[in-house]
């Protein structure tokens, strides 16, 4: 699973500095922060965002597909000016961020985040100005029939939520093994959204599976010899020293994520991220 686990918290404290002011009775609290054992089900999620549209016109949600079990996929465009054409937008020099969340829906805190992350862009003036430059494009629930399938056993070792979704799609299919051979409705979707977007950076965001760092956030990057040179050299001198430098400075310190086969001892391998991951 090559992520960045829960980037969109990277966004909101890198960018405002503190937190989205809330009273107990505030209208716009998520599901999660009403309930820290709690995730947002796919229609919790969809209806808020479809709320932030109506409310705000710098949020706008259109279905963008259909999963295996014929359930629409959402697509939250999130810009400055409302505009929501991907060529203009790419016209306009502006930067296009693309997260995916829930493509394994008992690894949800993408999810929630992401929810956070809408709501604080268009609360806060010190993420408004970031969308002056980025453009935010959020798939809520990609696997969205495993996110119907919730069950307090799905993710024994984890700690929470209350209720995890299903790993497996409508057809049973791991969706973060079949970017290649799109053998879903969800990969098909996926792939002319990213045609479209030609996104300059794309996170998929996951959870350790009850694994006990203890830092927060755990990353995976592509790893760099699998890159085009400028992009490698990209990657490894600028973005990630600035992600990790970034968090740092803001209380909320990273940690590789850790892919063992054995005792430390034999030890730690890089994540080979094969082309059926969303590399």
């Amino acid at each position: 699973m090559p992520t960045v686990n829960a980037f969109c918290l990277f966004l909101m404290f890198f960018y405002a500095g503190q937190g989205y002011g809330q009273s107990e009775e505030d209208p716009w609290k998520t599901p999660f922060e009403r309930d820290t054992s709690w995730s947002a089900t796919r229609e919790e999620a969809h209806g808020y965002y479809d709320r932030l549209a109506r409310t705000f016109p710098s949020v706008h949600t259109r279905i963008c597909g259909v999963s295996d079990g014929f359930l629409p996929l959402y697509e939250v465009v999130i810009t400055a000016d409302g505009e929501v054409d991907p060529d203009r937008i790419k016209a306009s020099g502006r930067t296009v961020v693309l997260i995916n969340n829930a493509i394994h829906p008992g690894e949800s805190e993408g999810v929630d985040a992401c929810l956070m992350l809408a709501r604080d862009l268009v609360f806060q003036p010190a993420l408004q100005k970031v969308l002056q430059d980025v453009v935010i494009v959020i798939l809520p629930y990609y696997n969205a029939d495993g996110g119907l399938a919730r069950s307090p056993t799905y993710r024994a070792n984890q700690d929470g939520p209350r209720l995890q979704g299903f790993r497996g799609n409508g057809c049973n299919l791991d969706l973060n093994r079949d970017f290649v051979k799109c053998d879903s409705r969800n990969a098909l979707t996926f792939s002319r959204l990213f045609q479209k977007w030609d996104p300059d950076l794309f996170v998929d965001t996951h959870t350790s599976n009850g694994a006990d760092y203890q830092a927060t956030i755990t990353v995976i990057a592509t790893q760099p010899d699998k890159l085009p040179s400028a992009l490698a050299e990209f990657q490894q001198t600028v973005l990630l020293p600035e992600l990790y430098r970034s968090m740092d400075d803001v209380g909320w310190p990273m940690t590789p994520y850790v892919h063992t086969d054995g005792p430390p001892e034999t030890g730690i391998h890089g994540f080979l991220d094969l082309p059926r991951y969303s590399t």
